[in-house]
């Protein structure tokens, strides 16, 4: 099997300012190493059906 999966995180009910401190806390943590990314391959919003249908094929690796 292989390990496929979509992850995000969602800031509900947050203020304009609360965003803003948010957004630049995780980027001074991606600048410094501390958070790392796992994403292995982005692709635009406009692939969204294709991503889905390749993890449900449990393909998890560029279009064949």
């Amino acid at each position: 099997m292989k390990n496929c999966s979509i992850s995000s995180f969602v800031i509900s009910h947050a203020t304009t300012a609360e965003l803003a401190e948010a957004a630049g806390t995780i980027n001074r943590l991606l600048a410094s190493g501390r958070l790392r990314s796992r994403a292995t391959e982005v692709l635009p919003l406009s692939a969204a059906a294709e991503a889905h249908e390749r993890m449900e094929r449990g393909n998890c690796t560029a279009s064949e």
